[in-house]
């Protein structure tokens, strides 16, 4: 089941963000083969170049649905992305599954394309 989403503009950009806040779970978002610009947190990387040839990335929008991209590399302007980073990408829905150990709905994602890096929010 998808939950459900607005389309905002950002910068131009028409971006599509969630409508519902689920309390901190998270859920399958959007339907499989969709492609949509994304606003997205990067929050971890995992390496497995040297047994399977690509990388781990995930990411969380922000109502804590998690994205998962599995690439060589995912980059703004030539420079890898940076991890606590805000950005704007298109992607496409890969499709959905569980995570094995947490139980989680994860979104995976690919055919990454970093529109906008917006940085990290500071504290104050």
């Amino acid at each position: 089941m998808s939950a459900s989403f607005i389309e905002t503009k950002y910068d131009g950009i028409t971006v599509a963000r969630p409508s519902l806040r689920n309390g901190g779970n998270s859920n399958f978002i959007y339907s499989v083969g969709d492609r949509r610009s994304l606003f997205l947190k990067y929050i971890e990387r995992k390496s497995t170049m040297a047994s399977r040839g690509f990388d781990v990335y995930k990411f969380i929008d922000e109502d804590n649905n998690r994205f998962i991209c599995f690439s060589d590399s995912v980059a703004f302007d030539d420079k890898e992305i940076e991890i606590g980073s805000c950005y704007i990408m298109n992607a496409t829905i890969k499709r959905h599954a569980k995570d094995t150990y947490s139980g989680d709905e994860d979104n995976h994602i690919n055919r990454v394309k970093v529109l906008r890096d917006l940085g990290k929010k500071e504290n104050k």
